[in-house]
């Protein structure tokens, strides 16, 4: 890695820092891919967040891509730049990182410019500061026993129980002036130290031994075997043994270089055993094997490929890291680019790039182009080249037909072509066209030639000449946007732009549109499929089977728009080519949808990242893609040509791992390894990546919250999860991705609690709804209160009335009737004793005496008067032994607890309940003997009537029933006394009333 420095020759030794982890013991191993295969670069700039310039690159275990900078520590998962956040403790400094590396157990250690070493586990910082100078670290590595040591300007420091120690020199004299440059361990575990100074080695246990003289500018490289080399500026060493091996300068010579180039050094040795150089004006490529041969025999010449740079560029501070999926990443001080290989290789003629053509396969399997600048152009069967048939530039193109018969095209000057190598033979267009149609589509069905023009329509050339044959077959006026001769029965169709197409078979024409199912406008292109044929355009794919339409909707709706090329293969995948780029589905998603015209099959895009530049024609020319009998499928776009072949395409075999990089409630921030949420919580935000490096717009992913979610939720490209409306508890979210070519990596769970506020608490709950329980209780007891106060002001009432009337009765009608009686009984004296009516006005008399009598005990009870508990009790033991008197049964009654007033509304509602009982019990039980307890506490007065004879049945004493009116009686005198009235049967038998009143206020 290059570092710029005060001293000259530092500049550039750290180069390759990112190339020496491949010498230590590896954790994955990068995928090699053919070295022939082209190179896609992209570069990341400033503006998507990359930082600059970059001092170092490594790949830590979860795949992210580490970058030491001079705006500090960053991490990249290929789509987002992150600087790096200590989750809790000490933060790094805000400095320049210089020197990183891995150790065994997949900790970063970071060196700064100023100084200091720091360790990141899990996101938490840890100081390494202990016996380290302040001065910067311009290199970290790890030996074979996970020893690390740092190189400083003033030394080379080994991190020992908890302390950095200083290496020793071979005279036992510290190094404090040795100006580190480039460390690396070989296979035997010797160290080997580049400095200004000479070239130092320490053998394993030993000291620094100086074993070469300085040679100005070097680096140190480890190969794919794990040997070392040491690139200096004029030849090309081995470092084995115990000391550098390598040829002899020559006499005279100035340098002794492999390549052949005025400035030349060696960066980087991948694990394909590919050198990588560079040489001031570019990337070089060759084999590590050449650059081996070389060193045994310096006469032996090494071939290199290049990789220019682009404007503005250069290798200052160059270095070159190789990732665990096989991509190579280059950092300097201008730059961050990762190189790839093309998934899809570009069509080239003479080095340049082709244009938009249109696309048709001979019978020979030769590919044809009719290209916009070029002519025509022919890919020979096999070949991934052109070859230029007929030169033309300026002319429409876009109309190109070829099968076993040969090839047809049109023509600059607008007439038809028809080329058959070596020559092409012009035929003219129908007459009065020229110069004022353009040709859209082309076709050969049989001996017949077929012509879609602008503003004219269908045309047919046959032996007869041109023949417009759109008004005789009743085709649609507007001219169609496609043509495909479907060889399998003879058929040539039609698409249209207003949801038609059309299809012409043995001079007869049929037309096909909503009626039929299908909803597409504009189709721009048709390909067989097994039992069926695939139509697509601007609305995306659909299908017919011989009878109806059906659209092909993708799990993801945006590659399957725009579509103007189709090809169904043998295998039964359905590749096509669309403004979002070449999309594919396979044979298992396509046999899904036929099964169930409800699934979205998944579709696997190929983009930017894959080589492809550009995007599908919409209008011509068309159609957009082709298949070669080789297998390779060709696309065309409005920036080139471009080629795959569907059984070689590079795989990605790493799954991609989630990982989840930051939690958040509100405006809190949170651990994201163990995220302690506050009370209440009641949202969250998750933010989860992969760090799926080669194609990582194509990862996907899936998530789930146990207990909130039913089951995977797909969330596509989109990395955060966001929940609302939490209730507390446990909690186990899950999020799973997959990298572009579907392969899944495990599950990454986050495990956390929401802990329950206390009005989330089951205490307060409860405390709630004893709060609710004693407010219906005090509003129950308002209630009883407010009827009670009601119904005593309503007795209150009645009583004075009552009192009214008893007054009334006394004053008039029982004095009247009295004085009546004592006139009768003065007239009765005056008679003679025998006289018989004396006898019955005697008799008449002790009756009004008797009536008089009773209706002075009515007006006594008219006049009942606030009474206490012992009252009530004689009037209703009165009671009671008069209807024992009647009857011959026998009575008991009780009064228990303290007596104490009851109100006159009160006191007449018990005396009415206990009359009726008493009643019920003598008339109807039958019964042996009748108790009643009459009784009052604080909390209230009881009433209790028992018999022992046969009982009754209450459920049978219902309102409305003739006679049965006493306990429904009963029942409104104890809801007017907010009393409980309730009955049973005792087991020892009879029935048993129980009247319980509240204490009255």
């Amino acid at each position: 890695m290059r570092v710029r420095q005060a001293w000259p020759r530092l500049g550039g030794v750290l180069w390759v820092l990112c190339g020496l982890w491949i010498c230590a013991p590896s954790w994955a191993s990068p995928q090699a891919y053919p070295p022939s295969l082209p190179l896609q670069r992209t570069v990341y700039t400033p503006q998507q967040g990359a930082p600059t310039p970059v001092n170092n690159l490594v790949q830590g275990r979860d795949g992210l891509l580490w970058i030491g900078s001079d705006s500090g520590l960053v991490s990249f998962d290929g789509v987002q730049f992150r600087h790096f956040v200590a989750r809790r403790g000490p933060t790094l400094p805000n400095d320049a990182v210089y020197g990183l590396a891995l150790d065994s157990q997949g900790d970063l250690w970071v060196g700064f410019r100023f100084g200091g070493v720091y360790r990141i586990r899990d996101g938490v910082v840890t100081p390494m500061l202990e016996g380290l100078p302040q001065r910067s670290v311009m290199q970290l590595l790890f030996d074979a026993q996970g020893t690390a040591w740092a190189g400083t300007p003033t030394g080379i420091f080994r991190w020992q129980a908890g302390r950095w120690v200083a290496e020793l020199a071979d005279d036992g004299q510290p190094l404090a002036q040795l100006k580190v440059g480039t460390m690396a361990f070989d296979r035997q575990g010797a160290l080997w130290v580049d400095s200004p100074r000479g070239l130092y080695r320490r053998a394993p246990g030993g000291t620094l031994q100086r074993v070469h003289d300085s040679t100005g500018f070097s680096e140190m490289v480890c190969d794919e075997h794990g040997d070392l080399w040491w690139s200096m500026a004029d030849r090309l060493m081995a470092l084995s043994g115990e000391r550098p091996q390598g040829p002899a300068m020559p006499q005279g010579r100035a340098k002794l270089w492999p390549v052949a180039v005025e400035r030349a050094q060696l960066h980087y040795v991948d694990r394909t055993g590919q050198a990588w150089l560079s040489d001031g004006q570019g990337l070089l490529r060759a084999s590590a094997e050449d650059l081996r041969r070389h060193v045994r025999d310096p006469g032996h010449a090494v071939p290199v490929s290049r990789l220019p740079l682009n404007k503005g560029e250069g290798d200052s501070g160059l270095s070159i890291l190789l990732d665990r999926e096989g991509n190579l990443w280059l950092s300097s001080s201008y730059r961050l680019e990762k190189l790839q290989p093309r998934r899809l290789q570009a069509l080239e003629l003479a080095g340049r790039p082709l244009g938009a053509a249109a696309l048709a396969v001979d019978g020979a399997g030769s590919l044809w182009l009719a290209h916009l600048t070029e002519g025509l152009l022919q890919v020979p069967a096999g070949a991934t080249a052109p070859q230029q048939r007929v030169a033309q530039v300026n002319w429409d193109a876009s109309a190109l037909a070829a099968d076993a018969a040969g090839v047809a095209w049109v023509s600059p000057v607008r007439s038809l072509q028809l080329a058959a190598a070596p020559g092409a033979l012009p035929h003219p267009l129908p007459g009065g066209l020229n110069g004022r149609a353009r040709p859209q589509s082309l076709a050969r069905l049989g001996d017949t030639l077929w012509l879609a023009m602008t503003g004219t329509g269908l045309h047919r050339l046959g032996l007869q000449g041109w023949e417009a044959v759109g008004p005789a077959l009743g085709l649609p006026a507007a001219p169609p946007l496609s043509l495909f001769a479907d060889e399998r029965d003879a058929s040539l169709w039609l698409g249209y732009t207003d949801q038609q197409v059309w299809r012409v078979r043995a001079g007869h024409a049929q037309g096909f549109g909503p009626d039929q199912g299908l909803d597409m406008v504009g189709v721009l292109a048709m390909a067989p499929g097994r039992g069926g044929l695939w139509l697509g355009g601007r609305d995306g794919v659909a299908w017919f089977d011989g009878r109806r339409f059906r659209r092909l909707l993708g799990a993801l709706a945006p590659p399957l728009q725009g579509v103007s090329g189709l090809v169904e293969t043998p295998e039964g995948e359905l590749w096509f080519n669309g403004v979002a780029g070449v999309g594919r589905i396979s044979r298992e998603e396509l046999l899904a949808w036929h099964r169930d015209s409800r699934h979205r099959p998944a579709v696997e895009l190929f983009a930017q990242d894959d080589g492809l530049e550009g995007f599908a024609p919409m209008l011509r020319p068309v159609p957009s893609a082709a298949r070669t009998p080789d297998g390779r499928l060709w696309f065309a776009t409005k920036l080139g040509v471009f080629w795959l072949d569907p059984s070689r395409v590079l795989r990605n075999p790493i799954a991609a791992q989630a990982l989840i990089q930051a939690v958040r409630t509100g405006e809190q921030e949170l651990d994201p390894r163990s995220p302690a949420l506050p009370r209440g919580a009641r949202s969250l935000e998750i933010d989860y990546t992969a760090a799926s490096l080669t194609r990582p717009a194509g990862v996907r992913f899936w998530y789930r919250l146990e207990g909130v979610d039913e089951g995977w939720q797909a969330a596509g490209a989109r990395r955060s999860a966001l929940y609302s409306n939490l209730a507390p508890g446990d909690y186990r979210f899950e999020v799973v991705a997959a990298n572009e070519d579907g392969l899944r990596g495990p599950p990454t769970a986050l495990v956390f609690s929401i802990p329950a506020a206390f009005w989330q608490t089951g205490a307060f709950k409860l405390l709630l709804l004893a709060v609710g329980l004693l407010l219906l209780w005090g509003a129950h007891r308002l209630r009883l209160r407010a009827v009670s106060q009601r119904w005593r002001l309503h007795l209150e009432g009645r009583l004075a009335e009552r009192g009214r009337i008893a007054r009334d009765l006394h004053d008039h009608l029982l004095q009247g009737v009295q004085a009546l009686v004592l006139r009768l009984h003065v007239i009765a004296s005056d008679l003679r004793p025998e006289d018989k009516t004396r006898h019955r006005l005697e008799g008449l008399l002790e009756e009004a005496e008797a009536l008089a009598g009773q209706t002075r005990d009515q007006v006594s009870g008219l006049r009942l008067q606030p009474t206490d508990l012992g009252q009530l009790f004689n009037a209703l033991q009165a009671l009671g032994q008069g209807l024992a008197a009647s009857s011959g049964v026998q009575f008991e009654a009780r009064l228990q607890g303290r007596p104490g007033e009851l109100s006159p509304a009160a006191a007449e509602e018990v005396y009415g309940v206990a009359r009726e009982a008493l009643s019920n019990a003598f008339r109807h039980a039958r019964p042996q003997r009748v108790w009643l307890t009459l009784g009052q506490g604080e909390a209230g007065g009881w009433l209790s009537v028992r018999d022992d004879g046969v009982g009754f049945a209450p459920a049978a004493d219902t309102p409305g029933e003739p006679g049965h009116w006493g306990l429904l009686g009963m029942r409104e005198r104890a809801q007017r006394l907010g009393a409980r009235l309730t009955w049973h049967r005792p087991a020892e038998g009879g029935t048993e009333l129980h009247l319980a009143w509240p204490a009255q206020p």
